[in-house]
């Protein structure tokens, strides 16, 4: 069969695929693709694997080991984390992220052994040319499991450190609130790891003064209020005009917990601003973020979505208002954005993420009384900070790296949580209400809905 985009290829210290652990297997012991076989687009090659000589290797995909000269890297272009060999040809081939197979090329053998409980097993795919090869193709791209892979980083972990080794020169990100809080760390970690950063602001002087203030004078600062979507539109459109694509978006900014007040055509703040508003910038922006492919949006969401699902009914609250189900709801809807926006821009070689960053003591908090939090016990009474909690740098950590790492090729539309995608809320457990992902924060068909509910409200949608 043809290993199509978003395959992932591991080797015996990378967890397999989910379906595979219920199937019984342990670990691969070796994997060998024979020579020119044609790996489509985002595949990730993990140290161990064996790659033969002719090989062409799909654009966007991430090879992290020595391979023999003559493979092709494909256009757009692929990342080869390696030494490059005498006859290697990089940057050849389609810029699409899907590469195409010619007619006359055979469908391409793998061969693969695993470990399993049971007697091993050796796969081997057919060389001869059929229909099925390109169904085998076509059906490549398959949902992400919403499983930990798992990525090595921790609940500790940091911006910079999930960044190591990453060089995000040429790189264009841009971070919504990105001069406080996990904002400004996360603004700090990209720039010095090479990326050129735009932070829209509601209060551009505040942030200019705020980055300045940290060394990152070479930030840029645009106008931008999410509660008002005549200033999201103005800075979309100033932004698409310069011709600038956009690599990383990370949809940071977010109010919680305030007390009731409404914004553009009577929407309940909290879900227009952390919702609605990002809504439209994505979409706004999507020129930008289809010009290069590659790109990925990461929609700050968090535990708070186990407090609400999305009261399609009554999204605005004129029933009776709650400061805490109103963040809830908004915080769904972060999820819900990411996981159907990841269905839609795939094709384009776009993917999206969902992201909780954990519990950290930043300006979010503004809104609550003092009182409030020491009786949720997110501090004492003399202001220690509880332990459980993360800093700011901590706290950028997981969005950061939903948005760079290269072991996320090819994946998307999954919720993420302390470096690594969450595993679903084991309902009734201890660590129910604050860890993993419930369910309604990643049904696809909510997912659907809300989308289309967003774009019947604002009057936008770049997909229609």
């Amino acid at each position: 069969m043809l290993v199509g985009p978003s395959a992932r290829l591991y080797t015996p210290s990378h967890a397999l695929d989910v379906q595979e652990r219920r199937a019984g297997y342990e670990r691969v012991l070796s994997i060998t693709i024979e020579e020119d076989v044609w790996l489509g687009g985002n595949v990730v090659v993990c140290p161990g694997v064996t790659i033969g000589a002719g090989c062409i290797i799909g654009a966007g995909s991430v090879v992290t080991k020595d391979v023999p000269p003559g493979v092709i890297a494909a256009g757009n272009p692929a990342r080869v984390v390696r030494a490059i060999g005498p006859d290697d040809r990089i940057g050849l081939g389609a810029a699409s992220p899907r590469p195409r197979v010619a007619a006359s090329q055979n469908c391409p053998r793998i061969s693969w052994r695993l470990a399993a409980k049971s007697p091993s097993v050796t796969k081997h795919s057919s060389r001869n040319r059929s229909s099925s090869c390109a169904h085998a193709y076509a059906g490549a791209m398959s949902t992400t499991p919403q499983h930990a892979l798992p990525s090595g980083f921790t609940a500790r972990s940091t911006a910079t450190e999930v960044l190591a080794g990453i060089d995000l020169g040429g790189k264009t990100a841009i971070v919504t609130g990105g001069y406080s809080g996990l904002g400004i760390e996360t603004v700090a970690a990209l720039a010095a790891a090479g990326a050129r950063v735009v932070v829209p602001a509601r209060r551009p002087e505040a942030a200019w003064a705020a980055l300045d203030a940290r060394g990152l004078a070479t930030v840029e600062v645009e106008a931008l209020d999410l509660a008002d979507l005549v200033s999201v539109r103005a800075f979309a459109e100033r932004f698409v005009a310069t011709g600038r694509s956009i690599d990383i978006l990370i949809n940071n900014a977010a109010i919680m917990a305030s007390a009731e007040a409404r914004v553009g055509d009577d929407w309940e703040s909290q879900f227009a601003t952390n919702h609605l508003g990002h809504y439209v910038l994505t979409n706004l922006l999507w020129p930008a973020l289809t010009a290069e492919g590659g790109a990925r949006v990461v929609a700050l969401s968090s535990t708070g979505h186990k407090l609400s699902g999305i009261r399609f009914d009554d999204p605005n609250f004129s029933s009776g208002y709650d400061k805490w189900q109103a963040y809830g709801q908004a915080k769904t809807a972060n999820s819900l954005f990411a996981v159907h926006l990841d269905a839609l821009g795939a094709d384009s070689g776009v993917r999206a993420f969902a992201v909780h960053p954990g519990g950290i003591m930043t300006e979010l908090q503004r809104h609550l009384p003092r009182t409030e939090m020491i009786a949720a016990g997110w501090m004492t009474e003399d202001g220690t900070v509880n332990p459980l909690f993360k800093s700011p740098e901590q706290g950028a950590a997981t969005s950061t790296w939903a948005a760079t790492s290269p072991m996320l090729a090819g994946m998307g539309g999954v919720y993420c949580e302390d470096c690594d995608i969450a595993e679903p809320t084991v309902a009734g457990s201890a660590t129910a209400r604050i860890s993993g992902v419930d369910a309604h924060a990643i049904d696809p068909a909510a997912a659907a809905r809300l989308w289309a509910f967003s774009a019947e409200l604002t009057g936008v949608n770049a997909f229609a």
